[in-house]
């Protein structure tokens, strides 16, 4: 072996250490990942496809990218993919296809995603579940779920390939997504009664169809399958009674939620943060205050401490109740024990001060929202323009717009819906119609509340129209 190739292995063995180390560590970056894979493919031998999978991975997960990392992937999958023949090289294996399959879905390019598999095929991989639940993924985001039961029921058994429990829940999922949590129940129930082969279904099965019948309002028939757990002999988890109690409160039906706490308590199952936060928005919406008060005791004697979310349902209760200055010395007092207010919170108070139009208060909120670098978001700047635009501060409000462009934010439906109204209130009906063109052009699609402001308030807008 020449000098020269044995340097080059050990830089690839070194390469793979490196990798390998910080990848189970979870130490590695997206921008570190990008780095170690330009160094590793130039020294990459037919072994070093793992590392390579453990790079594509990283870049894949990492977050805040949208659908840029996905994109990235398959630019580095086409450089592997692209290497020399002519030298011993790394080759793609059926994780690394699985990965560019994920991404393909990712980007919303299903027929991509497809193609790699047909790829697949062609490659003569054995093909399994987890490279196929990735289709079915892609498919069942894609709102195509028709097509991802075929897929499920007739191609894999096709490929020899045999369906997991995670195929199951993906449809399941895809079905409640859509609102069709009727047909989520019948396949639960095939699953359930053996007619889905040898996959019965785990808690999250249950899980994903009670949450879908919730969310469909069918509180009954989701109650009725949460009990039936039991007789299927399939345990509970916090997951399931807190999604039990969620959609039980969000029904106005608090005193069962209630029972259900009770029940999980009894059972062993010990409740998390989110569970209390539930049972304590429940309350607040129904206006018992006496029982968040015993809630909040009852999370103490629980080991618990409220969080960021219990804050803001509490804060929450009090501005609507308009109670601003209790709401206040709240916020205040969550600081004091170390709970760090996020950008709801301050939505939430500012939205309380601008209901009462304590403009103010807002103000020095904002001031305060600024100092301890919380970056304002969409919600922030419509509570602040409505404001501005409801006390007829055009001018103020007409800054607002300009600041929301500055931070990247482009002013919404709201937005504009309240800037015409106050246009429209001040009788600048030019100015509200140039609002209004210029919403249309920037595809804005104007609701009711805007035709409302331009055609009742000033008939005579009829005309610039037309």
């Amino acid at each position: 072996m020449s000098r020269r190739v044995s340097a080059a292995l050990d830089r690839c063995l070194e390469l793979e250490r490196v990798i390998a180390g910080r990848f189970h560590s979870g130490s590695l970056g997206l921008d570190d990942a990008v780095k170690l894979f330009d160094e590793l493919l130039p020294v990459a031998r037919p072994a070093s496809v793992r590392a390579c999978n453990q790079l594509l991975t990283t870049v894949s997960r990492a977050q805040g990218r949208g659908s840029t990392t996905s994109a990235l992937v398959v630019s580095l999958f086409n450089r592997m993919a692209r290497a020399s023949p002519n030298k011993v090289a790394v080759t793609p294996d059926l994780r690394t296809y699985s990965i560019i399959i994920c991404s393909f879905c990712s980007m919303g390019c299903l027929e991509l995603s497809f193609a790699a598999f047909g790829l697949v095929l062609k490659k003569g991989f054995r093909v399994d579940a987890t490279i196929i639940n990735q289709l079915l993924k892609g498919l069942c985001d894609g709102k195509r779920v028709r097509e991802a039961m075929d897929v499920l029921l007739r191609r894999m058994p096709e490929f020899g390939c045999t369906p997991d429990v995670f195929s199951y829940n993906i449809i399941l999922k895809g079905f409640c997504n859509e609102r069709r949590a009727e047909e989520a129940l019948e396949l639960l129930h095939m699953m359930a009664d053996d007619g889905g082969g040898s996959c019965p279904p785990d808690d999250v099965s249950y899980n994903t169809v009670i949450n879908g019948l919730f969310r469909d309002n069918q509180v009954d028939r989701a109650y009725n399958l949460f009990r039936e757990m039991d007789d299927r002999g399939i345990f509970p988890t916090v997951v399931t009674y807190t999604t039990v109690i969620d959609g039980l409160c969000k029904a106005q039906a608090v005193d069962r939620a209630e029972g259900v706490l009770q029940q999980m308590i009894h059972k062993g199952v010990k409740p998390n943060n989110q569970t209390y936060n539930c049972l304590i928005h429940g309350y607040c919406s129904s206006g018992q205050g006496k029982e968040v008060v015993r809630m909040l005791n009852e999370i103490s004697a629980h080991g618990h401490q409220p969080d960021v979310v219990t804050c803001n349902l509490l804060l929450d209760y009090h501005c609507k109740n308009g109670r601003c200055t209790e709401a206040r010395n709240f916020f205040d007092s969550m600081i004091e024990k170390g709970i760090k207010p996020n950008v709801t919170t301050y939505n939430t108070l500012l939205n309380g001060y601008a209901t009462k139009g304590a403009l103010s208060d807002m103000h020095g909120l904002l001031d305060l929202m600024a100092g301890n670098d919380i970056s304002p978001d969409h919600h922030t700047f419509n509570i602040v323009f409505c404001a501005y635009a409801k006390g007829g501060m055009i001018d103020e409000a007409m800054h607002i717009f300009d600041q929301m462009r500055q931070q990247g934010l482009s002013p919404d439906v709201a937005s504009y819906g309240a800037m015409i109204d106050a246009l429209c209130k001040l009788g600048r009906v030019d100015e509200a119609i140039h609002k209004f063109n210029q919403m249309i052009n920037e595809g804005v699609t104007p609701g009711i509340v805007v035709f409302s402001s331009l055609v009742y308030r000033t008939p005579r807008t009829l005309r610039h129209l037309q």
